[in-house]
């Protein structure tokens, strides 16, 4: 809006100087024809005038835009241009304001992403040594240990901890480079062997809660193309809620079934359920919700991991729940067959 203004201006200013300019030539031509000269002398002198100001309005003009061009806010501004209280000067104060206001934020932004670096590496040494510690201590207890099921244990925990460092590093690499998620790595896997292994990993943690845990799988094989860890985040998330949020003697199901060339898995919980109004804003990053079921503790951040690696295999995470009734999250994935 401005700038049209400006131009108007300008071309106004410098149009009627030039029309001035011509009449005055022309009435100089005339009585020099004529032989008046006193009013030849004059018309010249307010012709030759009039160029005068062209000249200085187009020199102002030419320093307001090599200014600009120029695009630098500690060079000082034209001092031809800063005489006039004008258009040209009130933009040209204007932009230099913005152009300080956007190096500003440019300066704050560049410190942040320094300090942002700086974390990422102390957290980085903070979770990865403690991590270290721990597989150190497991492999050495699995080297001492004889029982067999303790030794299967000892390798479920290894799993968990190495799959945690996985995650970690992950994370760390996607903050660090600037992108999250992070690249997935889709290979053809069996998805029921998957699910088995979630099962395995949450099933001591469902009978110290005294939860009913089931898991309902439809025959071998159920080949799908995926990232098996992302997945086996998404799934844990889901399992890890539908645990938190289910009381004493309720039940948790996992179950996957066959369905017009794809599997659908859901996780079935006898929870509190969720509200009909916090359906849609429980995907949301950090939601918090009054129901019994979204604010019993941690971050709300499960459910949006969950939502994004789903998403990123080309299928939704849908949500059916009712209050007091309990919640099922489900999804597809196509088959391969």
């Amino acid at each position: 809006m401005f700038l049209r203004r400006l131009k108007n201006s300008f071309i106004v200013k410098i149009i009627s100087y030039f029309i001035l300019n011509f009449i005055f030539g022309v009435l100089s031509i005339f009585f020099l024809i004529y032989e008046h000269y006193y009013f030849f002398m004059a018309s010249f002198l307010v012709y030759l005038f009039i160029i005068l100001f062209i000249y200085i309005e187009l020199k102002r003009f030419k320093n307001f835009l090599e200014w600009i061009i120029g695009f630098n806010y500690e060079k000082p501004l034209p001092e031809n241009v800063m005489k006039k209280n004008d258009d040209i000067k009130e933009f040209l104060i204007s932009f230099r304001d913005k152009l300080i206001e956007e190096r500003r934020i440019i300066k704050e932004k560049t410190a942040l992403e320094e300090y942002r670096l700086s974390f990422l590496s102390r957290i980085s040494h903070e979770l990865l040594s403690p991590i270290s510690i721990m597989k150190g201590y497991i492999t050495l207890l699995s080297k001492k240990e004889k029982d067999v099921k303790k030794l299967d244990y000892i390798e479920k925990i290894m799993r968990s901890v190495s799959r945690l460092e996985s995650m970690i590093n992950n994370f760390i690499v996607s903050a660090r480079e600037g992108f999250y998620p992070r690249a997935y790595d889709f290979k053809v896997f069996d998805f029921t062997e998957l699910i088995f292994d979630i099962y395995e990993e949450y099933l001591p943690i469902a009978q110290e809660r005294n939860i009913n845990y089931i898991m309902r799988l439809p025959p071998f094989p159920n080949t799908v193309i995926g990232d098996p860890e992302a997945l086996k985040s998404a799934i844990s998330n889901l399992v890890n809620n539908a645990l938190k949020y289910t009381p004493q003697g309720g039940e948790v199901v996992m179950e996957a079934v066959k369905e017009n060339g794809k599997i659908k898995f859901m996780v079935k919980d006898t929870g509190p359920g969720i509200k009909k109004e916090e359906l849609n804003l429980i995907f949301r990053p950090y939601f918090q919700g009054k129901s019994s079921r979204t604010k019993k503790g941690g971050m709300g951040l499960g459910l949006t991991i969950a939502k994004e690696i789903i998403e990123a295999h080309g299928s939704q995470l849908y949500v059916n729940s009712e209050t007091g009734k309990g919640t099922c999250f489900y999804f597809y994935l196509p088959l391969r067959i």
